[in-house]
């Protein structure tokens, strides 16, 4: 299962090493640090930081091609950096049951609009494909493909984040499946990835981390 929780983070929080070109990143000033949004002490008892917050110098993200139904990593146009960072239960096994914390910076709102309205056409066509081809880096085409992926659309129903949002419902073959939720808010685009199977966490419970991380954030829509 190892596997499992390196396909997740591949997949989620777009780190995958890739020879892709760098994202053009302003000065320092421009804008505030991507803030750390979520802490053990919203988890359920028993949840630890495993992976503490990390930044992320080029944040990339999934571009599906609805003809095609692949998908590849691409760098993230106006981002100044991101934060990566996870929980699970002490003692968890295989990194299961997770939720992983993903907030890109970008110059302004903006930018974080367009690239938000990007990554929903994007989540649109993985709900008509369905199933979707991961592309590695630099391939021209679908060979080789790195891994398979089925979308669904999620049946949880997000309140409080406003308009910009959407979730789905993601799984590998040999893998626990996991909702993908992601808002936008002021300059920050934010992914919260909560794994289903075994000891997951309830609907109320994802619906209340959410509207927490929105709360969070440094500044308002």
């Amino acid at each position: 299962m190892r596997r499992a929780r390196a396909a997740l983070l591949a997949i989620l929080s777009a780190t995958v090493a890739a020879a892709l070109a760098a994202v053009a990143v302003p000065p320092a000033s421009a804008t505030p640090a991507a803030p750390g949004l979520l802490d053990a002490r919203d988890l359920p008892s028993g949840f630890r930081l495993v992976v503490p917050p990390t930044t992320i110098a080029d944040p990339t993200v999934l571009v599906t091609d609805a003809l095609a139904c692949t998908q590849r990593l691409q760098p993230v146009a106006g981002a100044v950096d991101g934060s990566l960072a996870q929980f699970t239960p002490g003692g968890a096994t295989n990194a299961l049951p997770s939720v992983t914390e993903l907030v890109i910076t970008y110059t302004d709102a903006a930018a974080a609009t367009t690239s938000f309205a990007q990554r929903r056409t994007s989540h649109g066509a993985r709900l008509r494909c369905r199933t979707v081809t991961l592309l590695p880096p630099g391939t021209p085409g679908p060979a080789s493909p790195t891994t398979t992926v089925s979308y669904t659309k999620a049946t949880v129903r997000f309140r409080g984040l406003g308009p910009s949002w959407f979730a789905e419902r993601s799984g590998t073959a040999g893998t626990i499946p996991y909702t993908a939720l992601t808002f936008r808010s002021g300059p920050y685009v934010v992914g919260l990835t909560f794994s289903a199977g075994p000891g997951a966490l309830k609907p109320a419970v994802l619906r209340r981390l959410a509207v927490e991380a929105r709360h969070r954030l440094r500044t308002a829509p």
